[in-house]
């Protein structure tokens, strides 16, 4: 499932309080456009690129049911906005998105509140 979001960063750092109130806090658009989707990932541990070929395949077989989520984020520049390109050349489709800008992935264990 996709999910079609602005994307805002949060900040705080412009406050020297402790306590910090709503009205402390800075919110700035990002990307006024992207679709975001919700991913499983399988886990890769670094231990097995160093084992044996033999061993490696047996305990990756005990491994196959471990996984982690990721949430997938890629900027539409099909928003009705005017993007410079910035060196990046003109835009291209990625996935389900035609003018495809930045594209990044979030580990979920990293999401501390929506």
């Amino acid at each position: 499932m996709t999910f079609n979001l602005t994307l805002y960063m949060l900040f705080a750092g412009h406050s020297h309080r402790r306590d910090l109130t709503a009205s402390d806090l800075t919110w700035q658009e990002v990307i006024s456009k992207c679709q975001v989707k919700l991913i499983r990932i399988p886990l890769v541990y670094d231990e097995d690129e160093n084992e044996d070929s033999t061993s490696y395949a047996i305990r990756a077989q005990s491994k196959l049911g471990e996984y982690c989520y990721e949430l997938s984020v890629i900027e539409d520049l099909d928003d009705g906005r005017v993007h410079e390109e910035e060196g990046r050349g003109p835009p291209r489709p990625f996935e389900d998105v035609q003018k495809a800008g930045i594209r990044f992935r979030i580990p979920i264990h990293q999401v501390t509140r929506f």
